[in-house]
């Protein structure tokens, strides 16, 4: 049911050399703190130092070689070293569309200041590092990206526009490194990025014509619960499904008609008895670790009940559907921690302020808080491989809303609040999404983007959209379709991404779905179903 259909093909990028000898897309220059107005663009050496006073930019165009469906699976760099250094040098990404000809210390172009000089500034270049490596000698040095680097890639092929290549910047005395630039006269000598890409077929077709993985489109008939608040692909077959009425974990095959799988009760790991309810409400899955939030909203009365303000994660283990899951820490102050401005790296009051009034977590009691009604709701958990952290994860609100816009919020450290450290948040993100709220978020590395689901921030029929956005703060979401089809008395409550697909997995909330006269959630757990449906996203 579930195998990638075509090899993996490798290319690389070099200056008169590849992908062909009339390839010229390398961008790269030098920022040097001791000549800040020096541009460098034509220097056929570039250093840097690992005092941080000198860095360098790279940058190459992979559109004419790589299709925009491309699903990337590696990427390398090769630089010729010729002045040696054993000091720690690391990959960045650059997050301004700097000018190859006028980038200096001080500014990105001609009249455009870096936030910080140097290029150190939150708004300038990302501060997870996507690779690292030393120098002991003279020659080429390859070094291969990580996976937050492979993702950034992956952005870039499927939106050309986004790329704005790489910082390279040292940590450590001043020992300096330098290398060969793509104006240097050997062409065998000029950086070299080399990229591992397989087809993901837009037409969606198996066989033995090629092409990507085609999800079966027949729903299932997932028993013994009303809900999917959240789903995650555990292979290509199985998904873990959480609902809000309990904190029973359920391994389902996707699109059978069957009971689950295996059911695993996490209360006892996240501080709650079986019998509480904890309303989860979304997970988001980075290798083998799950990481699972609820609501952090009011009961439906107003009344302020901690167990519903839990994020936490799960390590999971063996072969779906007998896998095991081992809690891995939580935290019941998360809310608390983001409606405080100290614990943002780039904090937006009126953000802020619209949260804390959401929230208002001195007050017990107010039915006018209720999380269909004003008060705060987190519906939404998605990873964002384009935020600053090498696990950066992304909060979506279904209530409040900032003006008419949805609100998101990328949290930075998310293992460290497992472990119980203040939690510190990047960036609060605006997306207008038609007035529509965050009711389900998943980040696709197929799509290289985030789909979201809109939908209203109460129980009304509708509408319900599928949007994708590029992750990129300050771009816009696209409207991928309307959501009209689904079960009376219900609505699409999460998307589960699968590996080398355009597929992707919609599952519904029919806790309030009649059946025989009364809703699904008060009727025996041997009669409780949901339901799902696939969509293909280009």
């Amino acid at each position: 049911m579930f195998a990638r259909v075509g090899g993996p093909v490798s290319v690389s990028f070099q200056d008169g050399q590849a992908p062909t000898s009339s390839y010229a897309g390398t961008r790269d220059t030098m920022l040097d703190g001791d000549s800040p107005t020096a541009k460098n663009d034509a220097d056929t050496s570039l250093s840097v130092e690992a005092d941080t006073e000198v860095l360098a930019l790279l940058s190459w165009d992979l559109s004419a070689a790589i299709p925009t469906t491309a699903v990337v699976e590696s990427v390398s760099i090769t630089l010729e070293i010729s002045d040696k250094s054993p000091e720690t040098f690391s990959l960045y990404e650059a997050r301004r569309a700097w000018n190859e000809a006028n980038a200096t210390w001080k500014a990105w172009n001609t009249g455009s200041s870096w936030q910080t000089a140097g290029g150190y500034g939150v708004n300038d270049r990302g501060t997870v590092a996507l690779a690292s490596f030393s120098a002991a000698d003279t020659g080429p040095v390859t070094f291969s990206l990580n996976a937050a680097g492979v993702a950034l890639v992956q952005q870039w092929v499927a939106s050309p526009g986004s790329n704005r290549g790489f910082f390279l910047d040292g940590a450590g005395t001043s020992n300096r490194l330098e290398f060969r630039a793509s104006e240097y006269g050997t062409k065998a000598k000029r950086p070299k990025l080399s990229v591992t890409w397989h087809e993901a077929d837009e037409g969606g077709t198996t066989g033995d014509g090629g092409g990507e993985v085609v999800l079966d489109p027949t729903p299932g008939n997932y028993k013994q619960s009303c809900d999917g608040s959240f789903g995650v692909a555990l292979d290509g077959a199985y998904f873990l499904d959480g609902n809000d009425e309990n904190q029973g974990l359920r391994v389902y095959r996707r699109g059978a008609d069957a009971n689950a799988a295996k059911t695993i009760d996490v209360s006892a790991s996240i501080g709650l008895s079986s019998s509480d309810e904890a309303d989860l409400e979304d997970a988001a899955r980075i290798g083998d670790r799950i990481y699972v939030v609820s609501s952090h909203g009011r009961d439906k009365s107003g009344n302020l009940e901690r167990m519903r303000y839990r994020f936490f994660a799960v390590d999971v283990a063996g072969t779906a559907p007998n896998v095991s899951l081992t809690g891995a820490g939580y935290t019941s102050k998360l809310l608390d921690d983001m409606v405080k401005s100290s614990n943002w790296l780039t904090p937006n009051a009126s953000v802020i302020a619209t949260l804390a009034t959401a929230a208002n977590l001195s007050k017990a009691t107010d039915a006018n808080l209720a999380p269909k009604v004003n008060g705060a709701n987190i519906e939404g958990l998605a990873w964002l491989p384009t935020a600053q952290r090498p696990k950066p994860l992304v909060l979506g609100f279904r209530n409040p809303l900032q003006g008419t816009d949805a609100i998101l919020v990328t949290l930075l450290n998310a293992d460290a609040v497992l472990g119980g450290a203040v939690a510190q948040f990047g960036e609060a993100i605006l997306l207008d999404l038609g007035g529509l709220r965050v009711r389900g978020m998943a980040w696709s590395p197929v799509h290289a983007a985030m789909l979201i689901l809109g939908g209203p921030k109460d129980g009304a029929a509708g509408p319900y959209r599928l949007y994708k956005w590029s992750g990129v703060a300050g771009q816009a979401p696209v409207l991928v379709q309307n959501i009209t089809s689904f079960p009376s008395d219900s609505g699409p409550e999460s998307i589960v991404v699968y590996p080398d697909t355009h597929d992707v997995q919609i599952v519904f909330d029919q806790g309030e779905h009649l059946i025989d006269g009364t809703i699904c959630k008060d009727r025996s757990l041997s009669s409780q179903f949901f339901s799902d449906v696939i969509v293909h996203v280009p």
